[in-house]
């Protein structure tokens, strides 16, 4: 359909015939410009997200980009032929997934916003979508709160269907049949609908660009929605593990196995992650001693996350090096460890763990207010704006219940003492997230120094 202000393929095609008809020539200039080219010749240039400092440009050669496709082009189902695309292009994260999708000959639908990808789904009803962890726990709060809203039999269904999938193992052999039976009870009654939500075809959801909740892989799994998992950073193009559809592809908390064209080791004083192979960039763009500070004198890219392989050979992620910090007691605490346990809350969206050189650590919060919302309602708690709502008594006790529960879990240095509500939601736009969703620590610490202050006073 003739779309107004916009050239057709058609027209596309009727430019080449005349560029043709000008230039015979080119046909025999291309294929001597081709032949000329090699797997090890710069793809691409791509910029970093910054979040631990100035942006840099990553040189990426063609051999890195090929490797990662063909390392995860029999995951997915030969029988799909549509994805969605709504991460941002100009990271490599999306670019190396709409190659691999054209590689399978997949229809390519790209999403008008962020905002409307759900609305997308349901019009698309794409087959795969390639996510971030944010997406993927922002989908299950709305699932979430929608449930909350039920009444009597139908919420105790609910409820009952959710703790039943958050006791879901990707190994169903595991399972017993009296598990199974429920799951295909809660399927008809509850998870046939989640997955309509979403297009009802979705099979494969991607999720990149930092650690999952394991609790979020075991419910979306279950549900139908099946959750796989890849690690990488831009500098390896990005993959440098990544799980299968393989029977034993997957496991809970990991993202899968290294690449296996490449070599990947875990330091042992630092337990940082480094690997070696065609996957690494050809440097930094006019930086060579930064790409002499990342690649070491053997070939080594030092990613500056840590994490262990387990004995089967599954990867686990722990934290980044740069994001840890040590108290005034000598104590060293990994914040991403403990933000990520406690935004399992429904009532956390996003946070920040502080307590560099100060006795303990403390925390940032910035609540979900549509879940917040819907709780003072039913609370009875008279609170219109956001700024209310952070300042109710009421409200900090429930958060502080929150932080009670998931302090049980943690060591004593983990634990977080004193804790800030603030009203502003943490975006792209104010700079506060990455557009793959990462947090932007020094932002956020320079945004709210005072309130970070006077949790230490």
């Amino acid at each position: 359909m003739p779309v107004e202000g916009v050239k057709s393929l058609d027209d596309i095609y009727d430019l080449g015939r005349r560029y043709l008809q000008e230039h015979p020539d080119a046909p025999q200039r291309l294929k001597e410009m081709s032949d000329q080219l090699t797997t090890d010749d710069v793809c691409t240039l791509i910029y970093t997200s910054g979040t631990t400092g100035t942006p840099k440009g990553v040189l990426l050669a063609h051999r890195g980009l090929i490797m990662n496709v063909v390392e995860i082009k029999e995951s997915p189902d030969k029988s799909w032929t549509k994805a969605l695309s709504w991460l941002p292009m100009c990271h490599i994260y999306e670019r190396m997934m709409g190659y691999l999708y054209q590689w399978l000959c997949f229809t390519i639908a790209y999403a008008e916003s962020i905002a409307k990808v759900g609305d997308n789904c349901k019009e698309i009803r794409p087959n795969m979508l390639a996510c971030v962890p944010r997406f993927i726990e922002k989908v299950y709060d709305k699932i979430y709160r929608k449930g909350e809203k039920l009444k009597g039999v139908k919420k105790k269904i609910f409820d009952w269907a959710v703790d039943l999938a958050f006791r879901y193992d990707l190994d169903e052999s595991k399972l017993s049949c009296w598990y199974m039976l429920q799951k295909r009870i809660a399927d008809k009654l509850v998870y046939a609908e989640i997955r309509e939500s979403m297009g009802g075809e979705l099979g494969m959801l991607v999720s990149g660009g930092a650690t999952i909740q394991p609790r979020l892989t075991r419910f979306f799994s279950c549900v139908g929605l099946n959750l796989y998992e890849g690690y990488g950073i831009t500098e390896c193009s990005p993959l440098i593990a990544v799980t299968n559809s393989d029977k034993k592809g997957r496991k809970i908390g990991s993202v899968g196995f290294a690449m296996r064209e490449i070599e990947v080791r875990i330091d042992k004083d630092t337990s940082e992650i480094q690997c070696r192979g065609g996957n690494v960039m050809k440097g930094y763009y006019g930086q060579p001693e930064l790409t002499a500070q990342a690649i070491d004198s053997e070939g080594w890219f030092h990613t500056g996350d840590t994490g262990y392989f387990d004995p089967d050979g599954y990867l686990f992620i722990t934290g980044r090096t740069k994001s840890m910090f040590k108290t005034s007691m000598g104590k060293f605490i990994n914040p991403e460890v403990i933000e990520e346990k406690m935004k399992q809350s429904a009532f956390i969206l996003d946070m920040m763990v502080v307590g560099a050189e100060q006795k303990f650590a403390a925390a940032v919060i910035a609540p979900d207010f549509d879940m917040l919302k819907d709780w003072c309602v039913r609370h009875r708690v008279k609170a219109d704006t956001r700024e209310a709502m952070i300042a109710d008594k009421t409200v900090i006790a429930r958060y502080q219940k929150v932080i009670d529960k998931y302090n049980a879990e943690l060591g004593d240095t983990e634990r977080i003492k004193r804790f800030v509500l603030v009203a502003e939601q943490w975006t792209e736009a104010n700079k506060f997230l990455t557009p793959t969703q990462k947090l932007i620590r020094r932002n956020v610490a320079a945004a709210y120094k005072e309130q970070i202050e006077n949790l230490f006073k």
